[in-house]
């Protein structure tokens, strides 16, 4: 034979080889059932998975606003607490000045009575 059929037979072989071993490998992934990688399944995924993360976005956005409304709502609250007890503390200081001024009338009166009381005793 010449060398020329020799190569071109060893290139048929090799080729032939490589086409073995593609068949081979073919029927190992077969056998292994691997998944296939379907574009349009990894588009759904990615999608739901965009949606997952925006429904989850969304839900810390509304949390945020119910937070700081609650917030307010407890400032507000607290504000109101503390114009009550301004309020009641000025209540207390004019029920402590009113007790004071009836103390001092009623022990105005009690000397006025010792006097008219004196007064009378010494004739």
């Amino acid at each position: 034979m010449s060398s020329i059929r020799i190569l071109s037979l060893t290139k048929i072989v090799l080729t032939l080889s490589k086409l073995h071993l593609l068949i081979n490998f073919t029927r190992i992934l077969h056998m292994i059932h691997l998944p296939e990688v379907n574009r349009s399944s990894s588009r759904n995924d990615y999608n739901n998975e965009k949606i997952r993360s925006e429904k989850s976005l969304q839900a810390v956005k509304k949390a945020r606003k119910q937070i700081e409304a609650d917030a307010q709502l407890l400032a507000n609250r607290i504000a109101l607490l503390k114009q009550e007890e301004l309020k009641s503390w000025k209540k207390i200081e004019e029920t402590k000045k009113k007790a004071r001024e009836v103390f001092l009338l009623k022990k105005k009166n009690e000397e006025r009575m010792r006097e008219v009381y004196f007064s009378q005793t010494d004739y």
